[in-house]
């Protein structure tokens, strides 16, 4: 089994991840992007390429790693940088699948069914954006090859050349996503304020799956993911109190010498801590103890949506007035966390599955 830590050129990879979302992420690209409303970037997915990230998961692993552990890094600093593009899920349904996930056989025949080269979202020439079922009302042919209906909730839509999406029956299906199957309505902003989103109605659309025991693995290591995203929402809350209490000052004292707000700080500290140690053993789950993941996915999705937002709040009232206010970006992260557990909360309300996994049966 692999080791729990991180190895120094993970920990190396996670700090030049900081140092591209810190300078290409700002609050005031947030805003701008915020003001102007816009789908998508071309120019960031440009400094994207130029980082050499998608090369990175195709060609530049050590032997026996899928990647994932590194994946789930870049999830931390994308959700930590509040990033409004869908990075992870370009790269998970993209050079982690196609490249580590597919046998050359299943590629071949996905490629003729769907008309699309994998290899292309391998190399992040073309983009594909993963849908959960619950975004979805799609129904399939007898021969499962053409999907029709409704995806709601497309982030970056008419950017992506091709939708993976989570069937009823929880296959992933790559779905081709082309303007003569997939008809756009009116792009619209939900809670994320940061993401805007459409509604396709989709027609006869080419489709192929990927397999149940291949979607099976990736809806794990999808919802790790967003676990992860929220971890480093809390993780960049956390350190923006901080800052707060150590400047702000009250009778001529900085705030963070109150008991209280100490208190309520150190109990943001340990959620946001144990939040990462979860989402950290999860994604080690996913390349070394693959029986331990599904488990260890529930536990830190669940512990996110229990703490995430609870962080947040806590947060916002740590910084008194100011942290209530539009021109603070505290709000921005509670939203995306809250954008997170609409799409994903029904994974949690399956008692019965989670019961299984916990006894064993």
């Amino acid at each position: 089994m692999g080791d729990l830590t991180l190895t120094a050129e993970q920990k190396e990879f996670q700090t030049m991840l900081r140092r591209f979302f810190g300078e290409h992420c700002s609050s005031e690209y947030l805003r701008g992007r915020l003001e102007h409303g816009s789908e998508s970037d071309p120019a960031f997915w440009d400094k994207l390429s130029e980082l050499g990230l998608f090369e990175f998961f195709s060609e530049g692993l050590e032997e026996g790693a899928n990647g994932f552990r590194e994946l789930a890094l870049v999830a931390f600093e994308s959700g930590r940088a509040l990033c409004p593009e869908s990075i992870t899920g370009s790269l998970l349904g993209g050079p982690l699948l196609c490249q580590q996930l597919l046998t050359e056989k299943e590629r071949k025949k996905i490629n003729k069914t769907i008309g699309l080269d994998l290899s292309e979202l391998s190399e992040g020439k073309k983009r594909v954006r993963m849908v959960p079922r619950s975004c979805t009302n799609v129904g399939f042919d007898d021969s499962n090859s053409a999907a029709s209906g409704t995806v709601k909730f497309l982030h970056g839509s008419k950017a992506s050349d091709i939708v993976l999406l989570e069937a009823a029956n929880g296959e992933f299906y790559f779905v081709a996503a082309g303007g003569e199957y997939f008809s756009y309505g009116e792009g619209h902003v939900g809670v994320d304020l940061t993401r805007k989103l459409a509604v396709a109605e989709v027609k006869s659309a080419p489709c192929a799956s990927v397999g149940s025991s291949v979607s099976e693995y990736l809806n794990n290591l999808n919802l790790v993911l967003k676990a992860s995203e929220i971890a480093g929402i809390c993780d960049k809350a956390v350190e923006m109190t901080v800052t707060h209490v150590k400047d702000r000052k009250q009778f001529e004292v900085p705030v963070g010498g109150f008991q209280a707000v100490q208190h309520g700080l150190a109990d943001m500290y340990l959620a946001a801590e144990a939040l990462s140690a979860l989402v950290d053993f999860a994604a080690w789950a996913a390349e070394s103890s693959k029986e331990q993941l599904p488990l260890a996915t529930l536990s830190a999705l669940g512990f996110a949506f229990e703490k995430g937002a609870w962080v947040c709040e806590r947060a916002i009232q740590l910084h008194g007035g100011m942290g209530f206010t539009w021109e603070y970006d505290l709000h921005l992260y509670l939203r995306r966390i809250h954008a997170i557990q609409a799409r994903y909360k029904g994974v949690l309300s399956n008692d019965e599955h989670i019961r299984e996994l916990a006894v064993g049966e």
